[in-house]
């Protein structure tokens, strides 16, 4: 039996009624994987059955009355040029036979028919289909492979762009087209930053998800008026990298609204959702972007100030030590401090309370004066905490997490409340015993984890469930666990998947979102590099 994995289909083109039907039955053609789906008398039926069904083989007669092999070859390769043809000659027409050779023919029998030689020639074939089917997908896999390292590339730099690391300030386009796989000219730059907040409840959660949903929009709505188009989802949301030539100006503007209203269309769809654009500044340099991605930034955090969705500029700079004094004095930062250290949960609720009447009772407040009253908050506690406490932390790193939660904010109120949250947090290595306290919020966080690894789940969610601070419980969750909380997380989606493919029939695809994975074939991925073996194969060992 023949080694192949599909059924060829082969037409018979024979004017001897009995010679077509002694090939017909010759041998047993679905055993050797072949299925005979057709015969016709000459070569214009031929061509017309050919036509109609498609066949991966064609078994032909040389000499035909009307239309003879040659010519039907010769329009059948035409149209069809890899279809495997095998010519049946007798000895007087060899010679004439192989004028077919011009046209590609490599498989001749010759009159009478010996089933070995057929048999040969069709094994030869159902090899020849396996080895281009596996450089076709030996190819397909590796432009796979280097599609997936330049889409990691292309989003590691807006990435690096985000976190300010100066690479691309000091870096040439040239260098930064070959680091990161982009395909930047020399024309203009801009920088958007698309966020999404819950309408109604003071919800502020779930906009990463949502903004998923609109990654298709972004190249839809921008591909024919940019050079090069890079973007992705990350802490900021969803950041959109636009170079284009200055004469499309028009075009990108055009192309800002499409990109927009399907934004708008496709979030009233899935909930009720606040929409934002933050637009950067126009640069005229790639080493210029830092300044588009800043003022882009600094446009959707002012979105606290203002009541309408849409796109949002912003002109001026953040200061985080702006001059506070007539809005919160330094004995009102001590008052929280003072409900920290006698352990009072109230006092500190009510001290938030009194923050956003100060705020809101404030009729000329800015990002500036905003943002460096939040950020003088969290530094007293910080230092608090940090002389207060035997575990050391990364006091820079807890500030800009700070600063990071207070981007899900789009009014002053939400500010304050994520403010707390932080603060809270911070506030809880001074709450609780630093040798007992560890193995409670572990065992917590590990109960959350268990119940909600199907959901989206991130460090800072599950610390948050066990009001600690997300590097704090990173570090107590390591400590007690002996693993990361992402390996950690990673186990348990796989246990849970393994389960679910054992004692199920439920399809991959859902398999792979019941255990927290938006995409089938990036689970598939990570299934069998964590197993070592594919998910399909791991549910036939239990069928």
């Amino acid at each position: 039996m023949l080694g192949v994995c599909n059924i060829f289909k082969v037409v018979i083109v024979e004017d001897e009624e009995k010679i077509c039907n002694m090939i017909s039955t010759f041998i047993d053609w679905n055993k050797v994987g072949f299925e005979v789906i057709g015969t016709a008398s000459d070569g214009i039926t031929g061509k017309a059955l050919i036509k109609q069904v498609h066949p991966d083989v064609v078994i032909t007669d040389i000499r035909m009355p009307g239309c003879d092999g040659i010519e039907m070859i010769e329009s059948v390769k035409e149209e069809f040029p890899d279809i495997d043809i095998i010519i049946i000659s007798g000895h007087k027409n060899f010679e004439y036979a192989h004028r077919a050779i011009k046209f590609g023919i490599r498989y001749f029998l010759l009159k009478p028919i010996i089933e070995a030689e057929l048999m040969e020639i069709l094994a030869e074939i159902s090899e020849n289909h396996e080895k281009l089917f596996t450089q076709q997908s030996e190819m397909i896999s590796m432009q796979d492979r280097i599609n997936t390292q330049n889409d990691i590339l292309r989003n590691n730099f807006t990435q690096d762009l985000c976190a300010d690391k100066n690479y691309i300030s000091h870096m040439t386009r040239s260098e930064i087209n070959s680091k990161y796989a982009t395909k930047f000219t020399d024309s203009k730059y801009c920088v958007l930053i698309a966020r999404c907040n819950k309408r109604y409840n003071n919800d502020m959660s779930g906009g990463e998800n949502i903004l998923i949903n609109l990654l298709p929009l972004v190249k839809r709505s921008y591909v024919d008026a940019a050079d090069e188009l890079v973007y992705d989802i990350n802490d900021y949301g969803l950041v959109i990298v636009i170079n284009y030539n200055e004469q499309q100006g028009s075009r990108i503007r055009e192309a800002h609204q499409v990109f927009h209203n399907n934004a708008v269309q496709r979030i009233k769809a899935l909930g009720l959702y606040l929409f934002y654009i933050g637009v950067g500044n126009q640069v005229s340099s790639i080493q210029q972007l830092q300044d588009s991605f800043t003022s882009a930034e600094l446009a959707i955090r002012s979105r606290v100030f203002s009541n309408s969705e849409g796109f949002i500029t912003y002109c001026g700079s953040l200061d985080y030590n702006a001059d506070t004094r007539s809005i919160v004095s330094d004995d009102y930062y001590l008052q929280l401090l003072g409900h920290i250290k006698k352990h009072n949960e109230s006092g500190m609720e009510r001290w938030f309370v009194e923050l956003n009447s100060k705020l809101n009772d404030f009729p000329a407040l800015n990002l500036s004066q905003l943002y460096s009253i939040c950020m003088q908050a969290f530094g007293y506690v910080a230092d608090l905490v940090e002389n207060s406490c035997k575990n050391q932390f990364d006091r820079a790193k807890l500030l800009q997490e700070c600063n990071m939660a207070l981007l899900d904010a789009n009014s002053v109120p939400n500010v304050v409340k994520l403010l707390a949250g932080q603060i809270n947090g911070l506030a809880q290595h001074f709450f609780n015993d630093e040798e007992s306290g560890h193995n409670q919020h572990v065992r917590k966080a590990i109960a959350y984890i268990e119940e909600h690894y199907s959901d989206q789940l991130k460090l800072g969610d599950v610390a948050k469930h066990v009001y600690l601070n997300p590097t704090y419980f990173s570090e107590v969750f390591k400590e007690e666990c002996g693993v990361t909380f992402t390996d950690y997380l990673l186990n348990v989606r796989i246990e849970g998947a393994k389960k679910m493919l054992r004692e199920t029939d439920i399809g991959i695809v859902q398999i792979a979102a019941n255990a927290g994975y938006l995409d089938a074939k990036y689970f598939s991925k990570i299934f069998t590099r964590v197993v070592g073996i594919k998910p399909t194969g791991y549910r036939k060992l239990y069928r």
